[in-house]
């Protein structure tokens, strides 16, 4: 769900694709908790189907 649109072609540290990859799974968590918060009935539903 989350995008970092970043040229790596001039190459990239540790430290910066730690970063990247902290934003993007970060904000995709941030997603799905908002969804979660804005429909509770899926979210019981899928509690329960699996």
């Amino acid at each position: 769900m989350a995008s970092t649109p970043l040229d790596y072609a001039a190459g990239v540290t540790d430290a910066q694709l730690a970063q990247h990859l902290r934003c993007a799974v970060g904000t995709t968590l941030a997603f799905f908790a908002e969804a979660g918060d804005a429909f509770p009935e899926a979210v019981a539903r899928a509690q329960t189907s699996s």
